[in-house]
């Protein structure tokens, strides 16, 4: 027998009335839809023939549906997926839950279930509470009526026979606080607890299945909560047995779901799987590719593939059954030819969502083989092109850049020839005035020796001393300064004892700093260790007192310490109360081609280029070095050093 005779039948022997409507267009966009066939129950239902209705439009039948057939017609013009609608008829007195479903664009399929019993028991509930308890004792429909604690206090006897199968006797249900029972689940006293609540609830498609009862119960349940005077006082639940009409409806969408995959009009290869092994269905392409005859059995991979190929797709198959996600691919498989071919294969796993299972495998495979080839052959044209291309601009972007290094690299070069040739002159005239002095001290002494005193000569040879001891200190730093440009200073980082450098650069300026009665204070402890390079801390120190000194008057304070950064510095401070600076030479403090000699508070002369030494040397230290200074109130100096090495 064939499968649509098996489905024919089945349509044909089920009791619940069905009917095919065709769809007819007619003027200004609107749709007659005239009865195709219905089955025996649908005769049945209405007590007439097929010949009262075939071929018949259905707004001729309102004395079978319904008087409002039209308004339910214009809707019916709008169904793109299943839908459910209920139709009263008046003169009958009878109520339809019509179910709809869409086939295609020329028909509907129609289901029809006569819920008359349950509209007027939900009527007769909501004109009085007595009513409701009348109807309910004999009612075809599972009523539970709860206090407002959860207890039973009321179970129809079509509770105990349809929905528990008399597996439970009402003394084992009435009184019993029914979340404590076993047939209803924690998701479902969850649900009913919101009617206590004062929640209107509907739970529809309800799959229930109690330790008792193997089969599983479909039901569409209903919670109504009862409030007298403002207060709760429990709530009705009413349960409908739906079970025949999901199974109906689950053979229905399973045979539409199976026609419109076997789709044999087109060039992919369609199947589904009821395991990660057994093919089910499969349409004529797949067959065709394959070799495959007989396309009305299942099959098995190892039926059609060599071993390998199976093993390798029954494990991909597998996967996507276990992860329940789905899974795209392209795998070269052998065609009944013996041809390698390549193909995009698609593997959707449909889930039962009562259940989160996997049910089947839907799959689908395009031959993709030559559009592959043109592809490869396209991208390898593409990159040669691309290359061609890239080689062209790469040269193009080499010489710009050159260009570019070259202007930037004569810019730099001409400011920082700008900036030494002023930095030089500026050097230039410090220099000469310090030699006129000395050359001027040395000729008057040897002009005038014989008749200078003991006392004249010694005041000469100390004013040449300091005098050469200037220009001694400014050649010195002239010196460090052009290793510096040369890249000839050696950076050697050691940890040292901060403390004992600081007491030592103390000690060596002592003498110049008890000539202007300055005080220098050492106010490190002895046990902060530093990562530097010795000789550069030394200068560095060095420059930042002898600083400190000239620009400190006369019984004045020179304070050295240091305080902590974070975990990887400190920060060493000279800090004098001397007479200070204001913001343009702060400003200039540290360039080169902008320094000012500027005399100190004993009238000493220096050149600024000190300074410039520190803040050369402190970078080559990977340190840095800034200044807070205010007119008349003094200025301190702050140099960063490292901890411990962090040059890795």
């Amino acid at each position: 027998m064939k499968r649509e005779d098996i489905y024919n039948q089945f349509i044909e022997n089920i009791n619940i009335a069905f009917v095919l409507l065709e769809i007819i267009p007619v003027e200004n966009n609107k749709f007659d839809y005239i009865i195709f066939d219905a089955n025996k129950a649908f005769e049945d239902f209405f007590e007439v023939s097929k010949s009262d209705f075939l071929n018949k439009s259905i707004n001729k039948l309102s004395y079978l549906f319904s008087s409002d057939i039209l308004a339910f017609i214009d809707k019916l013009s709008n169904v793109t997926v299943p839908s459910v609608f209920e139709l009263s008829n008046k003169n009958t007195n009878r109520f339809y839950e019509i179910t709809v479903y869409p086939l295609d664009k020329k028909y509907l399929a129609i289901q029809i279930l006569d819920i008359t019993k349950r509209k007027l028991l939900e009527k007769a509930y909501s004109d009085s509470e007595k009513k409701y308890r009348t109807l309910a004792v004999k009612s075809p429909i599972s009523i539970i009526v709860l206090d407002n604690s959860g207890k039973v206090i009321f179970a129809n006897d079509y509770f105990f026979t349809n929905y528990l199968r008399n597996n439970y006797c009402k003394e084992n249900v009435i009184g019993k606080d029914l979340f404590s029972q076993v047939f209803c689940s924690a998701e479902y006293c969850n649900e009913i607890k919101k009617v206590l609540q004062n929640h209107i609830i509907e739970l529809k498609d309800v799959e229930v299945q109690t330790r008792e009862i193997h089969e599983p119960i479909f039901c569409n349940i209903r919670g109504v909560p009862l409030v007298h005077n403002d207060e709760n006082n429990g709530g009705i639940i009413i349960i409908e047995d739906i079970t025949e009409k999901k199974l109906a409806e689950k053979n229905l969408h399973s045979k539409a779901f199976e026609q419109q995959l076997l789709l044999d009009n087109v060039d992919l290869l369609i199947w589904y799987m009821d395991s990660p092994s057994s093919i089910k269905l499969f349409n004529h392409s797949f067959a065709d590719f394959f070799g495959v005859e007989d396309t009305s059995t299942a099959i098995t991979l190892d039926d059609f593939l060599p071993h390998f190929e199976a093993s390798e797709l029954r494990e991909i198959f597998n996967k996507v059954w276990k992860s329940k996600y789905p899974q795209y691919f392209d795998k070269f498989i052998f065609n009944k030819l013996g041809n390698k071919r390549l193909l995009k294969i698609k593997v959707t796993p449909k889930i039962n969502f009562q259940t989160n299972e996997v049910e089947f495998l839907v799959c689908s495979a395009m031959d993709i083989t030559e559009q592959r080839r043109n592809e490869e052959e396209m991208k390898n044209l593409i990159v040669a092109l691309k290359l061609s291309n890239r080689l062209t601009d790469q040269r193009a972007t080499e010489i710009m850049e050159l260009n570019k290094q070259l202007r930037n690299s004569k810019e730099q070069l001409k400011a920082s020839l700008a900036a030494k040739d002023k930095f030089f002159s500026v050097i230039a005239h410090d220099l000469i005035s310090p030699f006129q002095g000395f050359m001027s001290l040395t000729k008057y002494l040897s002009s005038n020796i014989n008749q200078l005193s003991t006392k004249d000569i010694q005041e000469l040879a100390t004013a040449l001393n300091k005098s050469a001891i200037n220009l001694h200190k400014l050649l010195e730093n002239l010196l460090n300064w052009s290793r510096i440009q040369r890249g000839k200073i050696k950076y050697t980082p050691e940890f040292v004892d901060l403390f004992q450098i600081v007491e030592l650069n103390v000690s060596l300026s002592s003498a110049t700093a008890d000539a202007k009665k300055i005080t220098l204070h050492n106010e490190l402890n002895s046990d902060i260790i530093v990562f530097s390079d010795l000789n550069i801390l030394n200068t560095i120190l060095r420059n930042l007192i002898s600083n400190a000194i000239k620009f400190t008057n006369y019984g004045g304070n020179i304070w050295i310490g240091c305080k902590p950064i974070d975990d990887n510095y400190v920060e060493l401070y000279v800090k004098d109360d001397g007479v200070g600076m204001d913001e343009a030479t702060l400003d200039n403090l540290f360039k080169i081609d902008s320094y000012n000699s500027t005399l100190g508070t004993a009238n000493e002369v220096g050149t600024g280029l000190g300074l410039v030494l520190c803040k050369e040397f402190a970078e080559i230290n990977h340190s840095s070095i800034r200044v807070e200074s205010e007119l008349e109130k003094g200025s301190t100096f702050f140099v960063t050093l490292p901890l411990k090495d962090l040059r890795k």
